[in-house]
């Protein structure tokens, strides 16, 4: 069986800021494998209207942070995307509410995948 910890980051960044490597790096102490999904241009919101890049160019600065195991394009929704991955740990930043919201309102999926949300 597979004993590593495998940590899931959510995010939808133009470019890999600051904050974003320091939500990565943070990501680093609580799992053994990080996983970042990335937001698809489809989906991104009112509240990232700043997006400049597109979907595969995000992704491919995502790829090149070093603590970055994985990265794969949003498919489903959060919750759709803790079912199929599996991962212990959800990592979320401050600026996070609503996958938050979304996850804390279908806990039950995340107790079943024996996955907890991680604050930092």
């Amino acid at each position: 069986m597979d004993s590593m910890k495998k940590v899931m980051v959510f995010e939808s960044c133009d470019s890999v800021e600051n904050q974003h490597e320091r939500l990565l790096r943070a990501a680093t102490e609580h799992g053994d494998s990080i996983m970042v999904v990335v937001a698809r241009d489809a989906s991104v919101g009112d509240d990232t209207a700043d997006l400049t890049a597109d979907e595969c160019a995000r992704f491919a600065q995502v790829m090149a942070v070093d603590v970055v195991d994985d990265v794969i394009l949003a498919h489903g929704d959060y919750v759709e995307m803790v079912r199929v991955h599996t991962p212990h740990i959800v990592l979320v930043g401050a600026h996070q509410k609503e996958v938050v919201d979304t996850l804390s309102a279908h806990s039950d999926v995340l107790r079943a995948c024996g996955c907890v949300m991680v604050h930092v």
